[in-house]
């Protein structure tokens, strides 16, 4: 949450980008909170449809709201999603700031390469045909999993149990400093010693050396 940002009041958020006919999907900690996850409400996450017409909605939406003039990108990142709407995908998330509370969107959220198109089958409407969706409680677990902030740790802690619908997340590719040295274990020849990459202190570059495991 940014420092300077007014309490949120997520009703008013959500009225008002329904209001704009704002296609986008509620994740993070208030979509958890949608589900009944007794976390505190701090800022809203949206995950916007990319097309130009959404993202010009968005902007109305966030005028509407009431960009914080105080907070000098607030007002630029607004008046560049009206006039660029492709200017939205230069970067993976931006913070708003409004009188009803921060406001961030994010292209791309954890987990889910393909932003709004990965989550939108899976979310589910807040009720009155709104095109506010929030997302899956599954997905939302997913998300922070990935992102593995300490506070999104912390708030996996309060989650329920799930089944997963989803294939599990793949971990991430070993460094590889330790792919060669789990490569080099077996050729390990010299009296129990492992070939492993390390720095020469003189010249500053990775050499291979012969190293107790």
């Amino acid at each position: 949450m940014h420092p300077d940002a007014k309490p949120l009041d997520a009703e008013k958020v959500l009225t008002k980008l329904d209001k704009h006919g704002v296609e986008c999907v509620v994740i993070g900690s208030y979509g958890a909170i949608m589900h009944g996850v007794p976390l505190t409400e701090t800022d809203i996450d949206l995950v916007p449809k990319l097309t130009k017409d959404n993202v010009r909605a968005l902007a109305k939406a966030l005028i509407d709201l009431g960009v914080d003039e105080r907070h000098g990108a607030s007002p630029a990142v607004v008046r560049f999603l009206q006039e660029m709407p492709e200017f939205i995908t230069s970067n993976s998330i931006w913070v708003v700031l409004t009188d009803h509370g921060e406001v961030d969107i994010t292209m791309r959220p954890g987990g889910f390469p393909g932003g709004y198109d990965d989550l939108v089958d899976n979310a589910e409407d807040v009720g009155g045909g709104s095109t506010v969706l929030i997302a899956s409680l599954e997905d939302i677990k997913r998300s922070k999993e990935v992102a593995g902030r300490e506070k999104d740790r912390e708030a996996l802690e309060k989650f329920p149990d799930i089944p997963r619908s989803r294939p599990p997340i793949p971990l991430p590719p070993l460094p590889i400093r330790d792919e060669l040295t789990m490569r080099m274990r077996s050729a390990s020849n010299k009296g129990g010693l492992v070939l492993r990459p390390t720095t020469d202190r003189r010249t500053g570059k990775t050499v291979m050396r012969w190293m107790r495991p």
